[in-house]
């Protein structure tokens, strides 16, 4: 039995050096705005308040209501969203849920 799950190896290796890439540019870059996902059984006030806790300006929801898209310009935004609850952080540009324009401000 252990025999058949070998050539299945090699494609869960992929799949999972795929994802971390993904994940690993999707990650939040400096001074730009970021998508923080808090729980999904988490109501919508919860989440707001665990991202104003975390210092960052809250620009707006995401698609889900447990996704707020926040700006700050603090290196340590990722750790303090982290700290307040959030299980991902994410660049909202590169999510496509954000346009951030500097000229438009």
């Amino acid at each position: 039995m252990p025999g058949r799950f070998v050539p299945l190896f090699p494609f869960v290796l992929l799949l999972a050096s795929v994802a971390a890439s993904v994940l690993v540019g999707l990650g939040p870059k400096a001074a730009r705005p970021v998508a923080a996902i808090f729980p999904p059984w988490w109501g919508a006030g919860r989440a707001f308040d665990a991202a104003a806790l975390s210092g960052a300006s809250i620009v707006r929801f995401g698609a889900l209501r447990t996704i707020i898209i926040t700006a700050s310009g603090a290196p340590a935004l990722g750790s303090a969203l982290r700290a307040s609850g959030a299980l991902a952080i994410m660049d909202a540009g590169a999510l496509g849920a954000c346009s951030f324009n500097s000229a438009s401000q």
